[in-house]
């Protein structure tokens, strides 16, 4: 027992290994249409052949085309031939050997098991099952009775009834025919209509061949032949040719198929009167099957104009009742027009059902090199521009068809593939051309998007055009994962607004650019710029966390009481963010502090929407000078007894051994006093020193 995945390359085989590999290969180009065959895979186990899709089951083919001439011959010799003669009993001979040679090796072909969806390629399991199901019948179906009643009966001797009716089981061959007509209705080279039909008449003129000769052997069979059917006609009709016997049956049998019966050959006996009943039943669901499947036919060929007709119908009705002017009213109706007849050209509904990697490989073949020649892509690496064609729709305009409205809420932008678009704009009621645009690559749309601004023209076709439509959420939210392609764009975007001869912006700048696209570069992350592309390893845990927004203020938080800040992005380091505030406030700060007065020294520990306040070295030895503590130029140390200094409800923590400065999880500063102060009003066990400005002592115990 094997599995087979499809889509693995492991389980192929070399050509030189391979049984069948002309067959595999037809099978997995797609050439042949069957779904049961697409489930194999070719294998060169030895012994066994190959399931369907090798070279013995295209071999089926003839067997099938065989087996159609066969399935007339067969109720032709039950009802009109005793005994097979001449060409027609090697042409049965023949056939039935034919049949033996193809059970023998169906002992040695695998199958596809329905429940596990295994191909099973043991012998025993493939005989087992064989025998236990259509082993019987096929053999039955394939005995040469011809022969076998030579034995028995001698040379001249003809068929009984008995023989005559094992004949039938010839027609289980039929089954393959089924097969034949499935495939060549899922065959896309081949009409379905006319397939359809040939399958209806082959089953109707199959079925009034079968009662025909039915008829005719119950009337040659009768004991008493002058109370039959033949008397009807002519008292010695069975001297008649053959062909003119069998004309007259099938005669018989259409007229009483089709209902007409004129009754010039009517039953007689009350076997005949019996199989008519029978026959006339049949008829009946025969009759229903055949004008269910034409009319289905007829029906599914005209639906598509039905559908067509209601809309058209249902948009003139709509036109009237809202009394809308007869341009608008034309540009409906030609929009509806266009979209019938194009309606096998719009791919959107296909590429919706296929796989991303299937989408991706049909844009790039499609529409890349029109997305390449957009001035807005120009540089942009190719996986960007890969994965915005994907996101691409393609659609058809009529002629006069506005695409964009002036002052429209921005949505979408445009690239032209083929046809003629031209601008328009509005002044007065009035509308104007600015320009026409008829070059593969051009596209509209972009301004009011990447600006975030109403629509300044309005864009109309003027003959059939593709356009590829892209959703301006879109591009945003690409162009946000991407800051390289990003600010590419964007440079593109200025530069061709600066070459405009009719650019929305009469002076364009770029501090004009840069308002306008305030909220997009803000947006933009830089988790993209951490990975490095030797590597692909992130350079540090806190880059990729987005920058903070702080507002720096010049002075003390004890002297800064009115002064504005100013809100800005916090810098990676202690460094830029210094002389970030040396260029905002004109200074040189070397200290910074938060709100409380606590000195920070580390980037980490300051939060989004935190007040820094920067402080010169000037303003720093005259705020400490008048502290009590004696604070020297590096504040680094105090020269106090062995107090802790906190701030607000800070908890206390062991002390250091020698006196330093460290910081807990509040931004405190905790100090080691080993000595006692000097002039502080404090002794080595007294009283503690007068702390700065919000802050207070407690001994540590």
């Amino acid at each position: 027992m094997v599995y087979i995945d499809m889509n693995s390359s492991e389980n192929m085989v070399s050509e030189k290994n391979c049984i069948n590999f002309n067959s595999c290969k037809t099978m997995s180009s797609g050439d042949d249409g069957s779904d049961e065959e697409k489930r194999f895979e070719c294998f060169s186990k030895p012994n066994i052949l190959p399931p369907l899709g090798s070279r013995w089951n295209s071999d089926g083919q003839t067997r099938k085309h065989i087996i159609s001439p066969h399935a007339w011959v067969c109720p032709f010799e039950l009802g009109f031939i005793d005994t097979p003669e001449g060409g027609l009993l090697i042409a049965d001979t023949i056939v039935d050997t034919f049949f033996a040679i193809d059970i023998i090796l169906t002992f040695f072909v695998a199958y596809m098991d329905d429940k596990t969806h295994m191909m099973i390629d043991n012998p025993r399991q493939i005989v087992r099952r064989y025998i236990s199901t259509w082993f019987i019948v096929d053999v039955v179906s394939t005995i040469p009775l011809e022969g076998l009643n030579y034995v028995i009966r001698g040379t001249h001797a003809g068929f009984s009834l008995y023989y005559s009716l094992l004949n039938i089981l010839r027609l289980w061959r039929l089954r393959r025919v089924k097969t034949l007509f499935t495939r060549l209705e899922k065959d896309i080279r081949l009409s379905y209509l006319w397939i359809r039909c040939a399958r209806l008449i082959c089953v109707t003129l199959f079925a009034v061949h079968c009662a025909g000769c039915l008829y005719y052997l119950l009337a040659d069979r009768y004991p008493d032949r002058n109370n039959t059917w033949f008397s009807s006609i002519h008292p010695k009709f069975e001297k008649q040719s053959i062909w003119i016997r069998y004309i007259s049956c099938i005669y018989w049998s259409m007229t009483t198929l089709s209902t007409v019966g004129y009754g010039d050959i009517h039953a007689v006996n009350a076997r005949e009167m019996i199989f008519i009943i029978f026959y006339v039943l049949f008829n009946l669901g025969l009759t229903a099957y055949l004008i269910g499947n034409m009319t289905n036919l007829v029906v599914e060929g005209t639906r598509r104009t039905m559908q067509f007709r209601k809309r058209i119908r249902a948009a003139s009705n709509f036109v009237h009742r809202n009394d809308l002017p007869p341009k608008l009213r034309e540009q409906i109706l030609s929009y509806m027009c266009l979209k019938f007849k194009a309606e096998e050209l719009q791919q959107q509904k296909v590429m919706e059902e296929l796989p991303k990697a299937i989408r991706s490989s049909i844009s790039r073949r499609l529409f890349i090199q029109t997305v390449e020649k957009v001035y807005l892509f120009k540089e942009v690496s190719p996986d960007f521009l890969l994965d915005l064609v994907t996101e691409m729709n393609a659609e058809y305009f009529p002629p006069k068809e506005d695409i964009i409205l002036q002052n429209e809420t921005p949505s979408d932008i445009y690239i032209l593939v083929s046809g003629e678009v031209e601008k328009l704009i509005d002044e007065n009621g009035m509308e104007h051309a600015v320009e026409s645009i008829g070059s593969e690559g051009d596209v509209f749309g972009e301004v009011a998007v990447l600006c975030d601004k109403p629509q300044t023209f309005t864009m109309r076709t003027r003959k059939l055009s593709q356009l590829l439509r892209l959703s301006g959420d879109v591009l945003l939210d690409k162009m946000q994962m991407r800051r390289r392609e990003a600010m590419i764009i964007l440079n593109n975007f200025f530069q061709h607004l600066k070459d405009s001869k009719h650019s929305e912006f009469e002076n364009p700048s770029y501090e004009l650019l840069i308002s306008q696209y305030t909220a997009l570069t803000a947006a933009l992350p830089e988790t993209l710029s951490n990975i490095s592309k030797s590597n692909l390893r992130l350079k540090s845990k806190y880059e990729l966390i987005p920058p903070h927004r702080v507002i720096i203020y010049r002075h003390h938080p004890s002297k800064n009481r009115r002064e504005v800040g100013k809100l800005v992005n916090l810098p990676k380091t202690m460094e830029h963010l210094l002389k970030l505030a040396g260029l905002k406030f004109g200074f040189d700060p070397v200290k910074v502090f938060n709100e409380d007065g606590s000195e920070i020294e580390d980037m980490n520990v300051i939060r989004d929407n935190d007040k820094l306040f920067l402080v010169d070295r000037e303003e720093l030895e005259e705020t400490f000078h008048m502290n009590p503590l004696g604070m020297d130029r590096d504040i680094h140390k105090f020269i106090c007894p062995r107090w802790v200094y906190r701030l607000g409800s800070i908890p206390l923590q062991q002390l250091p051994p020698q006196g330093h400065v460290q910081r807990d999880p509040q931004k405190a500063l905790i100090v080691s006093l080993p000595h006692s102060p000097v002039g502080v009003g404090g002794d080595e066990w007294g009283t503690p020193p007068h702390g700065p400005i919000g802050g207070g002592w407690d001994q540590d115990p």
